[in-house]
């Protein structure tokens, strides 16, 4: 992700606290997009993750309530969505692109949203030309609707996905890194000790 954000010229124009509030913004849900987009297609209700591990609607009873619905709306509501529409490479960074330049992160200094507003109009407008030109005007609408749509999807899971990683980690069931920490929670190696 970070890499990829290195990319995106509004991010480069950004002060370093900026970017890393982008970067904590869209920790939890830019894999969850991406893992959607590049699972190889093993039918509508399973992703399959780059080290062959993969999720499905299979019962288990060992896991949380929580974790359960999660995965479950992952799955119907942001991977079947994308492969239903068969998303190609440009609309989907296109998406990612707009998702991340969220002018709305949180501890975004007020100079920057600007900037974000900027790129995020620029990045929808050309999103919306290319799909003029390659479906023609009617079905470009539809379809530019649709994906950004998805953008109320990936913000809910975004919510409950960071609440859940909260507990996680307020009960210590999962062991974060200290990157991660300084990722997720804004935590940095000072505060931890």
């Amino acid at each position: 992700m970070i890499e990829w954000a290195k990319t995106l010229p509004a991010y480069q124009q950004l002060p370093i606290n900026d970017r890393i509030a982008l970067l904590r913004h869209s920790a939890i849900t830019y894999p969850s997009l991406v893992w959607c987009f590049y699972s190889p297609d093993q039918g509508p209700e399973t992703i399959v993750f780059p080290n062959g591990a993969y999720f499905n609607k299979s019962p288990e009873p060992q896991r949380p309530g929580g974790f359960i619905r999660r995965k479950h709306q992952m799955l119907d509501q942001l991977l079947q969505p994308v492969r239903q529409m068969e998303i190609d490479s440009t609309e989907f960074s296109a998406f990612k692109t707009i998702f991340f330049l969220n002018p709305d992160a949180d501890d975004l200094n007020p100079a920057s949203k600007p900037i974000l507003s900027e790129g995020r109009s620029a990045t929808t407008n050309a999103l919306y030309r290319y799909m003029v030109k390659r479906r023609g005007a009617e079905d470009a609408g539809d379809r530019f609707g649709r994906i950004l749509l998805l953008g109320t999807v990936l913000a809910t899971m975004a919510v409950e996905m960071r609440e859940a990683v909260v507990v996680a980690d307020f009960f210590d069931q999962i062991k974060f890194s200290p990157f991660a920490k300084q990722l997720l929670f804004g935590v940095k190696n000072e505060e931890m000790s």
